[in-house]
């Protein structure tokens, strides 16, 4: 079956996971970062007729459109059942039938390839996306139908990672991470940006708090310098070890409560439940240097799910807080899963990925 683009559709989904602190770089690591023809297999399915909860997943498609680095997912998939997915050949695309179909999104973008997708939390009422790539931070404030380029004031426009604040719809706060040019700040919805340091190396991953608004804490990772906290917003940066490779960060929505934050660092796990002030490796069942990127479910706080996605081995489950993991990839034709992992807000109940 064929969409209305051309691209033949059908079904599938993904996940990833961390690394102990000082480990070298595994070279399939470093291969695998480098290459352009990176593919991710994670993308969305519909809430029927397969889920993680049985382990078995169905492929979602599209083919001929490879995802590159991002997934994002509609904070009301519910209902929407909107999904976008940054791909190499065929720029953005979306599905408003939870990956059945999907449409390039690319108007007003030229040629792209989005290393980044980020859905505003109030998505519903102002349709805002925001993505990231070697042109920089582009806008969509129609849900993709055109958008504009948010440039100014940012002076590296390689961005590899946007992430909104959870009260994007009144603190209108973005930031961008860059290959080489530090993390940014926009607090007037990417209209202007302002350096806020960690220019030393590429800046990969990204995560507020979902109690942003009130604890202003941000985590960065970088690829080769390390990984960092702020609770003022990024004003100043506190480092968690320096010969660190960090790919993904995932924090509990729990976390002004549990303090619970996963890293994925060369390839292999870790975790924290104060914060970040001390550290665990969290592999025990997972294979060794191969994680790439991490998810944890909305209801961390109680069901203690957490999925991790691999190079080349697939992808991985823990529901007892990260303490051991289990494959869970019957079903993934290809598994390298190499970009973000999307969980529905419902996954407790829809057990969607």
């Amino acid at each position: 079956m064929t969409s209305r683009t051309g691209m033949a559709v059908s079904r599938r989904r993904t996940i990833r996971s961390s690394i102990p602190w000082q480990s070298p770089i595994p070279s399939l690591l470093r291969a695998a970062l480098g290459a352009v023809l990176a593919i991710g297999t994670a993308i969305l399915a519909l809430p029927t007729p397969a889920v993680a909860g049985v382990n078995q997943w169905t492929g979602n498609g599209p083919h001929g459109a490879t995802v590159l680095g991002s997934i994002a997912v509609s904070p009301n998939y519910v209902s929407d059942h909107t999904v976008f997915a940054g791909t190499q050949s065929g720029g953005l695309i979306k599905s408003v039938d939870g990956g059945a179909t999907w449409a390039r999104v690319n108007s007003g973008l030229g040629w792209v390839h989005p290393q980044s997708v980020a859905v505003s939390p109030a998505y519903a009422t102002d349709q805002t996306v925001f993505i990231g790539g070697d042109d920089g931070v582009s806008k969509s404030t129609n849900g993709g139908a055109s958008w504009s380029a948010m440039n100014t004031g940012l002076t590296n426009t390689q961005v590899r990672a946007v992430a909104l604040s959870p009260g994007y719809a009144t603190d209108r706060t973005v930031f961008a991470g860059t290959w080489g040019g530090g993390l940014f700040k926009s607090t007037n919805g990417g209209g202007s940006w302002a350096a806020i340091g960690l220019a030393n190396a590429p800046v990969l991953a990204v995560a507020l708090s979902p109690g942003y608004a009130s604890d202003q804490t941000v985590f960065a990772g970088q690829w080769g310098g390390g990984l960092f906290k702020s609770t003022n917003g990024g004003a100043t940066w506190l480092q968690y070890g320096s010969n660190r490779y960090v790919t993904s960060i995932g924090l509990s929505a729990g976390y002004a409560s549990d303090q619970t934050a996963f890293v994925v660092s060369a390839g292999n796990v870790i975790k924290s439940t104060n914060g970040g002030a001390s550290w665990l490796a969290a592999n025990t069942g997972l294979p060794s240097g191969s994680v790439k990127t991490i998810g944890l479910s909305p209801g961390y706080s109680g069901d203690g799910t957490v999925f991790a996605g691999t190079y080349f081995n697939g992808v991985f489950k823990s529901t007892n807080r990260g303490a051991t993991w289990s494959p869970v990839s019957a079903g993934l034709t290809d598994t390298r899963v190499l970009s973000t992992i999307g969980l529905s807000p419902a996954y407790a109940t829809d057990q969607t990925l």
